[in-house]
């Protein structure tokens, strides 16, 4: 007869990590953290991934900033950077974090992924980028028709492409890059004028995804050589010719 496990704590480290990838940091470390001394040491050997589906509030984005982020940081692979549910969280995040809590998070940081924020703080996040030398993946998605429950229209004269050289310059070691924006206009602006002679060349880049671009821009993003290692593309051509 098999002996029927009861407790969480009989449980295999293995499987309460298993659990433990399931929980947001800040719902995992309020849960175990001062449990006990075992779980506390499961904790700490735990990579932490802060998802996009979290909605966090303002108040919770300081919660990471003053409490987890200086303990935990070093465990960090991915980060979500939004402000669906918390205006102006991450202007406040980028202001206050000092250069050391940068440096914790850089050892470990792998993925970012940014929702849904305005055109004013997605710069200061480019501004930011270069503190973080081992991110290979990053994710872009801006929903403009519902930012802040009402139309947002900082977005609708730019392409995903706009900010693609400066992404390119700051991340030189990206692998995979994906950028999605839903536009809300029928006369896009043309992107013929765009000079791709100046874009970076993106050496390590094998996955590239852009939302929407023109076919001028795409081929000539492409023919320039500025993704040589480039294996999987997924685009969405849209005529801006005029």
């Amino acid at each position: 007869m098999y002996d029927h496990v009861t407790l969480l704590e009989d449980l295999s480290t293995e499987m309460i990590l298993e659990i433990f990838d399931y929980l947001a940091p800040h719902h995992l470390l309020n849960a175990f953290e001062n449990l006990n001394s075992r779980f506390l040491s499961i904790i700490t050997q735990h990579t932490l991934c802060l998802p996009e589906s979290s909605k966090m509030s303002c108040q919770t984005y300081e919660y990471y900033m003053t409490n987890i982020l200086p303990k935990y940081g070093s465990q960090f692979a991915s980060f979500c950077f939004s402000e669906a549910h918390a205006v102006g969280s991450i202007t406040a995040f980028l202001c206050t974090i000092n250069s050391n809590l940068f440096s914790v998070l850089a050892t470990s940081l792998r993925i970012i992924t940014i929702v849904d924020i305005t055109r004013q703080t997605f710069q200061s996040l480019i501004d930011h980028f270069h503190h973080f030398p081992h991110v290979h993946t990053l994710l872009i998605r801006l929903h403009n028709p519902t930012t802040y429950g009402h139309h947002d229209n900082q977005w609708n004269y730019l392409f995903d492409t706009f900010y693609l050289s400066s992404i390119l310059k700051t991340m030189p070691q990206l692998r995979s890059l994906s950028m999605h924006q839903e536009l809300n206009y029928a006369d896009p602006p043309s992107l013929l004028n765009f000079n791709t002679t100046n874009f970076s060349i993106a050496r390590h880049i094998y996955k590239l995804r852009i939302g929407v671009c023109s076919y001028q821009f795409l081929v000539s993003f492409l023919n320039g050589g500025h993704v040589p290692e480039l294996q999987y593309l997924h685009v969405t051509i849209r005529d801006s010719s005029g």
